[in-house]
């Protein structure tokens, strides 16, 4: 009994990152798989690969992953906290400014119009 390994050449067939990762293949069954790739025949599930699979694959360190993902975060925090702050009457945004420090908020406004 022969067991195929290699994932069907058909159009549509899709891998996993960890398959990617695990697969027993050899050299030339793994160009193989890479050509299809490339080619469409064969498409990496989405959201399958892991971070350093990712990170492999674009060629970039941990650092640089890191440091792009955090300004990733921050702009989504800063989106989040803008549509909050638009969503509240200006009673709630007076009783903010008193919260937070009106020396602060000021200093904020002060900021963002130089």
């Amino acid at each position: 009994m022969t067991y195929n390994i290699f994932p069907p050449r058909t159009t549509g067939h899709t891998v996993t990152g960890q398959y990617l990762a695990r697969n027993s293949l050899n050299a030339r069954d793994r160009a193989r798989l890479a050509a299809d790739i490339i080619a469409g025949r064969v498409q990496v599930a989405s959201g399958s690969l892991t971070i350093g699979q990712i990170r492999t694959l674009c060629r970039v360190n941990q650092l640089y992953l890191n440091e792009a993902r955090s300004t990733d975060m921050r702009r989504a925090r800063r989106s989040r906290l803008a549509r909050a702050f638009n969503k509240i009457d200006a009673d709630g945004r007076a009783e903010l400014c008193r919260t937070i420090g009106v020396a602060k908020v000021w200093d904020a406004l002060s900021a963002a119009v130089e």
